[in-house]
C-alpha cells in the first residue's frame, strides 16, 4: 500500500511540475513573440524613414517618379493599376505623365492609355510640421497643360498626385510610391505626345 501511495504522490508531483513548466514556457513564448513584434515594428519604421528621406532628396533634386498603384477619377471612381506603366516622372525641367491599362493594348500610347510629355514650370515645394511635403508645378507640352500637386506623406514614401487639366475639369488623382528616378522600374511607352 505504501508503494501505491508513493507512486500516486510521485505522479502528482510530476504532473504539477510539468504544468508549471508548460505555463512558464507559454509566458516565455508570449514575451518572445511580443518582443519580436516590437522589433519588427521598429525595423519597419526605420525602413519607412529611409524611404521617406530618399523621396525628399528626389523631390529636392527634381529627379523623381510617382509610381501609381491606384487611380481616382473626378467623381470618385477608383481603379487599381500597375505601377510600372502608370506614373508621373520629373527629370529636371521635363515631366512625363503616363496612364495605361493592364488589359488593353490600344490607345494613343499602344498600352490602353496615353503618355504625355511637357516642361515643368513654377515648381514650389512646401513642408508642414508633420513632415508632409507638398510640391506644386505646372506642366505644359503639346498634349498637356495642367497643374500637378504632389503630396508626400510624412515618414513614408507614399504619395498622392492630383492632376488639374487647364482646359477641362477632368481631375485625376494617382496614389503610389515616390522614388528617385534612378531607382524606379517604370516602362515608358515609345508613343508619347
Amino acid at each position: 500500500m505504501r508503494t501505491y501511495i508513493f507512486v500516486v504522490l510521485s505522479l502528482l508531483l510530476l504532473n504539477t511540475s510539468f504544468i508549471f513548466s508548460q505555463e512558464q514556457t507559454k509566458s516565455e513564448a508570449k514575451a518572445a513573440k511580443k518582443e519580436a513584434k516590437a522589433k519588427a515594428k521598429q525595423e519597419r519604421a526605420a525602413y519607412d524613414k529611409m524611404l521617406y528621406e530618399k523621396a525628399v532628396e528626389a523631390l529636392d533634386s527634381s529627379e523623381f517618379v510617382l509610381e501609381a498603384d491606384m487611380i481616382y477619377l473626378k467623381r470618385g471612381d477608383s481603379f487599381p493599376v500597375s505601377s510600372i506603366i502608370n506614373f508621373i516622372s520629373v527629370n529636371g525641367d521635363k515631366a512625363v505623365v503616363q496612364i495605361a491599362s493592364n488589359s488593353s493594348m490600344g490607345g494613343p500610347n499602344q498600352m490602353g492609355g496615353v503618355t504625355v510629355e511637357g516642361y515643368v514650370r513654377n515648381l514650389e515645394i512646401t513642408k508642414d510640421k508633420k513632415g508632409s511635403i507638398k510640391l506644386q508645378m505646372d506642366v505644359s507640352g503639346i498634349a498637356i497643360t495642367a497643374k500637378v500637386e504632389i503630396m508626400l506623406f510624412g515618414n513614408s514614401n507614399r504619395a498622392e498626385a492630383t492632376i488639374y487639366p487647364t482646359f477641362n475639369s477632368r481631375r485625376m488623382t494617382m496614389v503610389g510610391q515616390l522614388t528617385p528616378l534612378k531607382e524606379s522600374n517604370i516602362y515608358k511607352s515609345g508613343f508619347s505626345y
